[in-house]
């Protein structure tokens, strides 16, 4: 019986010579015709997705289309309903990184003021004051974490998101009959 060190050996051997066969900046797409409806246009882009998510975002992408009944339609018209569906979503991913750095900075603001507060109390001398300080303390630093998540966190999966979208309306297409 072979140890798992020796079957992630071969595993690792099998993986290179993938690697070797794979053409990395191409994703072969098969679709049943070249006049899909809306439903269909989004699957095929949810595929292109998928299918160039781990390629470096600094490469252009061929894509290859394969249609099943070519006589329904030509490339060009396939290609144009692709990248009208695609514009929506552009649209929306940056009305996102708009509606995060808005709620990143009301919440930095927010943060800072209550820091600010807790500051002004904490040069008062009340019984209570010790306890309200450090829970507006807390408060403001779960604030300013959040608005932290936020802009720099969250936009950047977002702006990811975009950048595979345009190079998807960018790529190459080509015909394969």
């Amino acid at each position: 019986m072979r140890s798992i060190k020796e079957k992630i050996e071969e595993l690792d051997e099998i993986v290179k010579a993938y690697s070797e066969e794979v053409e990395d900046d191409t994703v072969h797409l098969k679709v049943s015709n070249f006049l899909p409806d809306e439903q269909e246009i989004r699957e095929i882009i949810d595929n292109l997705e998928d299918g160039t998510r781990y390629l470096p975002l600094h490469r252009g992408v061929a894509v290859v289309v394969e249609c099943e009944d070519a006589g329904t339609g030509d490339l060009d018209t396939f290609l144009e309903s692709i990248k009208k569906e695609l514009i929506p979503r552009l649209y929306y991913l940056d009305r996102d990184m708009k509606r995060l750095t808005r709620i990143g900075l009301i919440m930095l603001a927010i943060g800072a003021v209550i820091m600010g507060v807790s500051t002004f109390l904490a040069t008062m001398s009340f019984t209570a004051s010790y306890l309200i300080d450090q829970i507006l303390v807390i408060t403001s630093w779960v604030f300013i974490w959040t608005s932290v998540e936020k802009i720099f966190f969250e936009r950047r999966d977002v702006m990811y998101h975009k950048r595979l979208i345009q190079r998807l309306y960018f790529a190459s297409y080509c015909n394969v009959a």
